[in-house]
């Protein structure tokens, strides 16, 4: 019967050493996820989730835009989805066709009909580019060989990656002078329906990266 008594002492003095223990973790795992939830917003600051526009302006009769996404999606996989170029209407919206055609001295050329909006104003316009692709340094770079809409095209992409993050970075940027150059008040205007369209570009990409990464 004492040892009884005893056990059951025993018994009782542990029972609130189990219950300190118990708040001990509920309070680690609160500490836990809330270390969790600040990291996930550092995160999300130092790579945002949507295109982030890092310039925009029209001078001279030339709208240029630069922007970049971030992505988990490597690098290589990034580049290999911006030259797969038959790929490019379904991972662009503004693209409706594309094709291409490699010179006998090893030049790529693309054929795209490019969709576009402007204001209350919908068509679509044929240009052909020529490619320069470098595959060991990741850049893709497109410049203009004939359009009724356009005097003057470049346009750049550079996948970079950003070591021991697995995060990959992506930028883009356009230079297009109109075939009628609008004046310097307009353009000035106008030139944040054209940021918009990067940024619709950057959007799509982003969007094409997120399918193939939820693939994995």
């Amino acid at each position: 019967m004492e040892s009884l008594c005893i056990s059951g002492a025993s018994f009782a003095s542990s029972v609130p050493g189990r219950q300190l223990r118990h708040s001990l973790l509920q309070r680690n795992l609160i500490h836990v996820r809330h270390c969790i939830k600040r990291l996930k917003a550092v995160e999300t600051e130092l790579y945002p989730i949507e295109p982030l526009i890092d310039d925009v302006k029209y001078q001279d009769g030339m709208f240029s835009v630069s922007g970049r996404i971030y992505s988990e999606v490597p690098s290589y996989d990034i580049y290999s989805t911006l030259t797969d170029y038959d790929s490019l209407p379904r991972v662009f919206h503004n693209v409706d066709h594309c094709s291409v055609r490699v010179s006998e001295d090893g030049r790529k050329f693309i054929h795209q009909m490019v969709l576009w909006n402007f204001l209350i104003f919908r068509g679509s316009f044929e240009t052909a580019l020529q490619v320069s692709e470098d595959s060991q340094n990741l850049k893709l770079s497109f410049s203009l060989l004939e359009s009724a809409f356009m005097k003057q095209f470049i346009g750049t992409w550079s996948v970079e990656e950003d070591p021991g993050t697995g995060i990959s970075m992506v930028r883009h940027s356009l230079c297009v002078a109109p075939s009628v150059r609008p004046p310097q008040k307009i353009g000035d205007l106008t030139k944040r329906i054209f940021e918009a369209q990067v940024r619709m570009i950057l959007q799509d990409l982003s969007a094409e990266l997120s399918r193939q990464r939820s693939m994995d």
